[in-house]
């Protein structure tokens, strides 16, 4: 984890705030950590560093545009999805 003692730095309110999330949702994070939202722990307070959260976003980009491709409407067809399993019949009780 690398961060700069000028990152600015941001209490559970302000990041859930930054992130979109709830404050409960960071909360629960905190204690089972299920989405593993970078945070530094601070006696009884947990802070978060704009650049971790910055960092955690982008490692959670969804479809993320090649920049060397440029992955514009007018590159061509779009590719089709992978096909996808259908899930295993439930067994019965």
């Amino acid at each position: 984890m690398t961060f700069t003692l000028e990152d600015v730095r941001m209490d559970r309110k302000e990041a859930a705030k930054y992130l979109g999330l709830s404050e409960s949702t960071l909360n629960g994070d905190a204690v089972k950590p299920r989405l593993k939202i970078p945070y530094v722990k601070n006696g009884r307070k947990c802070v978060y560093f704009k650049s971790q959260l910055d960092r955690w976003l982008s490692a959670r980009m969804v479809n993320a545009v090649d920049e060397t491709h440029g992955g514009g409407a007018s590159d061509g067809p779009a590719a089709t999805p992978p096909a996808q399993t259908p899930p295993a019949p439930r067994r019965r009780r």
